[in-house]
């Protein structure tokens, strides 16, 4: 039983566009070979001219993806380069679920940062209930020299 494509493209969180050409396991990654097919127009990012040929089959990428379980994942393709029949320029072909300097997927981007928020928010809670519970107890006991101290670092602590 075969499994279809846009099956495997939404396990593996990448563009439906995307033709999963093989998957190769490495030590300790695993790399994903995909091809992205060729769009019908190309805009010219210099000149906004639709008139571009493709100047060379491109060149080969790979950049980190999702993690499957405990392994990392990186995926493979070819990267075409076109050149404006108008300005003659030449530029890569643009892929938007690259996000850019950095060789890694949107998909990979998100996660980093939402994961990082939502630890720094939980480490940022849990310091505010300590303080919280310590304001409490020194101002019970009557101690307001302190009490006014951890009063006034809330502030500092929140920012």
């Amino acid at each position: 039983m075969s499994v279809p494509k846009n099956v495997i493209n939404r396990l593996a969180k990448l563009p439906r566009e995307l033709i999963i050409i093989d998957f190769i396991p490495h030590l300790h990654y695993d790399e994903i070979v995909v091809e992205i097919p060729r769009p019908e127009t190309v805009a010219c990012p210099y000149r906004t001219s639709e008139h571009c040929n493709i100047k060379d089959q491109g060149r080969k990428r790979s950049i980190r993806h999702l993690a499957f379980g405990s392994r990392g994942t990186a995926i493979t393709f070819k990267q075409r380069r076109y050149i404006c029949k108008d300005c003659n320029h030449s530029f890569q072909e643009p892929v938007y679920w690259i996000m850019d300097n950095i060789r890694i997927t949107g998909a990979l981007y998100l996660e980093i940062c939402i994961d990082t928020f939502h630890v720094v928010k939980m480490i940022s809670d849990n310091v505010t209930d300590v303080r919280c519970s310590l304001q409490r107890w020194y101002r019970d006991c009557g101690d307001n020299d302190k009490y006014q101290l951890l009063k006034n670092s809330a502030r500092i602590l929140t920012t």
